[in-house]
């Protein structure tokens, strides 16, 4: 079963190298990497370059979740996944771990843990996020997956491709859209990848606001009752998240 595993990178330097030694040393060898590049300031093409990567140079998309959407068309894999390039898998065994969930259960959609670690020391453990089976009530919480614990069938996330009306927050639009559909969901209770901790939606006090702003319109957006309501309860659920 080949996997498709999408990166999208701009200015990913120096922790893409990271990214794509996690993806090197999985010990599941059928996986496709998809490396979507858009223009950087930094030496992230003259890395590629370098080290005779295959990449394609994305200079149309309007943020990362078009980036997204251009890995998914030329994805070839049975299920797509992704990781950012800051990221990296939680072990050499996750996806080995993963396609046997995958060919036994059959999902349309597996999803799992993963934790937040120190921008610099990845072995400093920040926040854990342990998700739970689901069940469709969880959404009037606020509640999500991680989104880079998703692993979707290709026929499925192909006619749910990702918005690009929502720059920080368009993960959660995506995922609220794909939970409320009927489809087979295997939770996995096992980390599945490592997040540098300080991403798009935290990295600053103007970044939180405008999140939150965009959870707000994304709930009302997919019709989930007392919009406000369940905004509350999801950024209470995130504090049990730093409770070690």
């Amino acid at each position: 079963m080949k996997i498709s595993i999408i990166t999208v990178v701009k200015n990913g330097m120096p922790h893409l190298k990271e990214c794509l030694q996690s993806i090197k040393k999985q010990k599941y060898k059928n996986i496709e990497h998809i490396i979507i590049y858009s223009k950087s300031s930094d030496k992230t093409f003259e890395f590629l370059k370098k080290n005779k990567l295959k990449f394609y140079y994305d200079k149309k998309s309007k943020n990362k979740f078009d980036a997204i959407n251009v890995g998914i068309k030329k994805a070839k894999g049975k299920y797509i996944a992704l990781l950012h390039a800051d990221d990296l898998f939680y072990d050499n065994k996750i996806i080995s771990n993963i396609h046997k969930k995958l060919a036994k259960h059959n999902p349309d959609v597996l999803y799992g843990d993963i934790i937040y670690v120190n921008q610099k020391d990845i072995s400093q453990i920040i926040r854990k996020w342990n998700s739970k089976k689901f069940d469709k009530s969880l959404l009037r919480y606020g509640w999500m997956p991680p989104h880079t614990s998703l692993f979707v069938k290709k026929k499925i996330i192909i006619n749910n491709l990702y918005g690009n009306h929502f720059p920080i927050s368009g993960d959660y639009d995506f995922i609220l859209r794909l939970f409320k559909k009927k489809l087979k969901f295997y939770y996995m209770n096992s980390y599945i990848s490592k997040m540098r901790y300080g991403g798009d939606s935290n990295k600053s006090l103007k970044n939180i606001f405008i999140k939150t702003y965009e959870d707000f319109l994304i709930l009302k957006k997919n019709k989930i009752k007392f919009p406000f309501f369940a905004l509350i309860i999801k950024n209470i659920s995130k504090i049990q998240q730093f409770i070690k």
